[in-house]
């Protein structure tokens, strides 16, 4: 598959999904100041003004490049929902300089459950768990393009998430939900 196949497979498995209620913005002062310090009424009603976006699409590359890589943070609608805009970016920044993109690692990342820690699998899990079949089939997608086309770095990362939890069987019927972890 080809750039441009690949990109037109992600905006057509992500077409319609809900907006989320939270922006970048407000990801990101969560991310910077969550744990350090109280975020103020107005500053998070700020980071919500500047927002622009009233579907994925219209995310600007300039503020994911602002925000940084922030899926980590993100409930399941909010992830179904900025995931395509990651994923396409990090495309946009392979093209520019496979080697300098740290976008794509971060993207393979999020969509790798860990063996090794229940807790963050469960989480992951949980993330995944309101992506529909096509849109698994896109990440799966996404990731052999990395396995091929990735860094030294993301290529094998890629292809051990295609080996160890991107099966057949999970993007026809989904995930094992039952070791997800309600809040």
């Amino acid at each position: 598959m080809d750039t441009a196949d690949l990109v037109a497979t992600i905006r057509k498995a992500f077409d319609g999904t809900p907006r989320s209620g939270t922006s970048l913005r407000q990801f990101w002062l969560t991310d910077q100041y969550g744990m350090s310090r109280e975020i103020t009424d107005q500053e998070w009603r700020d980071a919500g003004r500047r927002r622009s976006d009233s579907k994925w699409q219209e995310i600007p590359d300039s503020e994911i490049k602002e925000c940084g890589v922030l899926l980590a943070h993100m409930q399941a609608a909010e992830f179904q929902y900025f995931l395509p805009a990651y994923m396409l970016f990090g495309l946009n920044e392979l093209k520019i300089d496979p080697d300098r993109s740290n976008f794509i690692g971060s993207v393979v990342f999020s969509l790798h459950p860990s063996k090794r820690d229940s807790s963050l699998r469960a989480y992951t899990l949980s993330q995944l768990s309101l992506l529909t079949r096509n849109q698994r089939q896109a990440a799966v997608d996404y990731l052999r393009f990395v396995a091929t086309h990735g860094d030294d770095f993301d290529r094998p990362n890629a292809t051990k998430a295609l080996e160890r939890f991107w099966t057949a069987e999970n993007v026809d019927k989904g995930f094992n939900t039952s070791v997800i972890q309600k809040p």
